[in-house]
């Protein structure tokens, strides 16, 4: 199984983009993890927090109170929980804060938050829905993480392609042999698809010279390459063959490679075709040659998925 990390990012010291002091007077000490104290008053803090309470309660005055948060996921928490009007939450990293210190210290009046700030079409959850579905699925925010599934969209991130598999796989790294396990069969049809029915010049299957079939049998020159020449015409489209490839290993497809697999082909297309299927059994050699060179092809944009079995 290989190491798949959480996205983080290079740690750097910032400014701190949000910043709150108590007011005056408070008889309790809380500390960041990173060394910052607050000056805070415990009969607010055990009211807006049962975890406060408890922890406060066991707890001498002259102590400081050590959390395991950073400056600024408690300095937006203090704002919320003391009365004055909430603070503006416009990043999903200061959400990210809020939301760790809501469920750690079940603070309701952030949680409400939350719920109001966070919906369907929200300014906040625009921002990055794939990562605050992990935020939510991390810190059991089941409403926000169904509500940010919603919203993911293929350009935030395509499940269906190897990149957007790694993506959810580095986000749910004890997931990744079932991500790329399950993932893998959608990016196997998108792969056959591209190569087989929506770009198959693109893809070398047929490649830029490739002519319609002629009246008589004629061989490639020696300045064409693979399927220069087919004997297939270029309108032709392996539909069949990509249905056929997404249920089974290449394998196991041996007899599409064949030339006898044209017998299968649709009435209509069969009909359209008949040309080129009355010359590829003319010359089924050459043929069967152009049919492995698309296997080849077929194998090797295939070998992009071995990243994920390997998850």
């Amino acid at each position: 199984m290989s190491d798949v990390d959480a996205p983080r990012t290079e740690e750097v010291p910032q400014a701190r983009s949000f910043d709150f002091q108590p007011p005056a007077g408070g008889d309790l000490v809380l500390k960041s993890c990173d060394g910052t104290t607050f000056q805070a008053h415990s009969v607010i803090l055990g009211m807006a927090s049962t975890v406060f309470s408890d922890m406060l309660s066991a707890a001498t005055k002259s102590d400081a109170v050590e959390l395991a948060e950073d400056a600024e996921t408690i300095s937006i928490m203090l704002a919320f929980i003391y009365p004055i009007p909430p603070p503006q939450v416009t990043t999903v990293e200061l959400l990210e804060k809020v939301m760790v210190c809501a469920q750690k210290y079940h603070i309701e009046k952030i949680l409400k938050f939350i719920e109001e700030r966070v919906y369907l079409g929200s300014d906040l959850l625009s921002l990055d829905p794939m990562r605050i579905f992990y935020t939510s699925v991390k810190h059991s925010f089941r409403t926000t993480q169904i509500i940010a599934a919603k919203s993911i969209r293929p350009d935030h991130c395509d499940f269906s392609s190897v990149e957007g598999l790694l993506q959810l796989a580095k986000y749910f790294p004890e997931a990744a042999p079932a991500i790329g396990l399950a993932g893998a069969q959608g990016a196997r049809a998108k792969i056959l698809n591209r190569v087989l029915m929506e770009a198959p010049r693109e893809s070398g299957i047929y490649p830029k010279r490739s002519q319609p079939a002629p009246a008589k049998t004629s061989y490639p020159s020696s300045t064409f390459t693979k399927a220069a020449f087919l004997p297939m015409c270029s309108g032709h489209t392996p539909r069949d063959g990509a249905i056929e490839l997404v249920g089974k290993p290449v394998h196991q497809c041996d007899a599409m490679f064949r030339v006898t697999s044209l017998t299968g082909m649709r009435r209509g297309d069969l009909e359209l075709c008949n040309a080129c299927v009355t010359s590829a059994f003319e010359d089924y050699p050459r043929f069967e040659r152009w049919a492995e060179d698309v296997k080849c092809i077929i194998e090797e944009e295939l070998e992009a998925l071995v990243v994920l079995y390997s998850l």
